[in-house]
């Protein structure tokens, strides 16, 4: 009996432990020849869902360690797709208004009135002095208000100060400075850097897969004059005819224009660059921030700028770009090294190759032009600032006196 037990026993232990081999045998074998799939809970998309995907790589704008230069950066741009109409209702925005009390005749074409470029383009713009009342912000020339005018009072509207000049060259300095015209404004939209919106004379754009093809032995042998200028406004707060004069007694320079004793005409002063080694980019004032046309005009020409102006040019621009007279403690000094370089033609070519790498911008910020940021400012919630004193603004540590000759 006891045996019969016994070989019982030994016959289930023996049967467990060869079922339990040969099941782990077989799952290890099974799931080693198959992989099995994630299981991933199933979601509905809701019509909150807005669903995102990948469009295309198209050139947009960054602005480097240099504030008045922008460069081209690929990005990935993202689209929303499948959007139910009512979500597409819920995202239209109102459209704001804008006008102008007393607009640039030169800010009336097409790229100043046209959104469509814009990030953000729910935006409409007059010229119409009749549609300022209505507006939701109003521009001011402010370096041209006629005598006459005076601003309204409505809280809910948004009043800019523009001025592409220095305070020194203003047409009517005085209609601003006027009681009624105190507190009015709330936002500016000058040159420089550090107004609401930056509106610059023109940037530098660096060109995308720019190859240089030029010659620059040929360019070089067409030089047979020092320095140009062309100026026709004289007696400016940067002195800087008298900076020429001085100038003029350790080098050659030919003055074009009213402050000079040669002219051209047309074609013929466009002829005239060629010819010559340098151009004076000479600035009326010595203002923080301020560059104008005096320089940009240069990078399609084929002749070096020297600048003398109050903007820190270093942190403006790349260096090797210009010459510029602050790096000099003299006239004197400042002609005994552009003759240098006449005679040096490797360091006079490399100025104008790194120049051939850029074009000018216009008037552009981060690639589109300044009413874009106005727009897009509009729509965000706003700040609304009160300017009281509009010109300590302006003066206040912004310009200086030359002390370079």
């Amino acid at each position: 009996m006891i045996r019969l037990i016994l070989a019982i026993m030994i016959c289930l232990l023996g049967s467990y432990v060869f079922g339990t081999f040969y099941i782990n045998y077989v799952v290890d074998k099974y799931y080693k020849a198959i992989e099995c799939p994630r299981v991933v809970p199933k979601r509905e998309v809701l019509q909150s869902d807005t669903l995102l995907v990948r469009e295309e790589f198209q050139p947009v704008y960054v602005i480097p360690k240099y504030a008045l230069v922008v460069e081209k950066a690929q990005n990935v741009v993202y689209k929303p797709v499948n959007v139910s109409s009512q979500i597409k209702s819920a995202q239209k925005v109102q459209l704001k208004k804008l006008a102008w009390l007393n607009p640039p005749g030169w800010m009336t074409v097409k790229p100043y009135k046209d959104f469509t470029q814009c990030a953000v383009s729910d935006c409409v713009i007059s010229f119409n002095r009749s549609d300022v009342d209505g507006a939701d912000l109003v521009l001011v020339e402010g370096n041209a208000i006629p005598d006459a005018e005076t601003p309204t009072h409505n809280p809910d509207q948004i009043w800019v100060f523009y001025t592409a000049e220095t305070v020194q060259q203003f047409y009517n300095p005085r209609s601003y400075r006027r009681k009624d015209w105190i507190g009015r404004f709330n936002w500016t939209m000058t040159y420089r850097l550090d107004s609401d919106i930056v509106s610059s004379y023109s940037r530098l754009i660096l060109k995308d897969g720019f190859v240089d093809t030029a010659n620059y032995t040929d360019i070089v042998l067409r030089k047979t004059r020092s320095v140009l200028w062309l100026v026709s406004h004289c007696d400016t707060q940067s002195k800087r005819k008298e900076y020429v004069e001085e100038l003029r007694k350790y080098i050659d320079v030919d003055i074009y224009g009213k402050c000079g004793n040669l002219t051209c005409e047309g074609q013929q002063c466009d002829n005239l660059w060629n010819k010559y080694w340098f151009y004076l980019s000479f600035e009326n004032s010595m203002c923080k921030d301020y560059v104008t046309e005096k320089f940009f005009n240069t990078f399609i020409k084929r002749i070096v700028p020297v600048v003398r102006g109050g903007a820190d040019y270093r942190t403006l621009f790349p260096p090797d770009l210009y010459i510029n007279t602050a790096d000099f403690p003299s006239p004197r000094a400042l002609a005994g090294h552009l003759k240098a370089l006449q005679h040096d033609l490797p360091g006079y070519t490399k100025i104008l190759r790194n120049m051939a790498k850029y074009e000018q911008g216009g008037n552009f910020l981060k690639g589109v032009p300044c009413i874009c940021d106005i727009c897009a400012k509009l729509h965000q919630p706003l700040v609304r600032k009160n300017y009281f004193d509009m010109h300590r603004w302006l003066t206040e540590g912004i310009c200086y006196e030359p002390k370079d000759f």
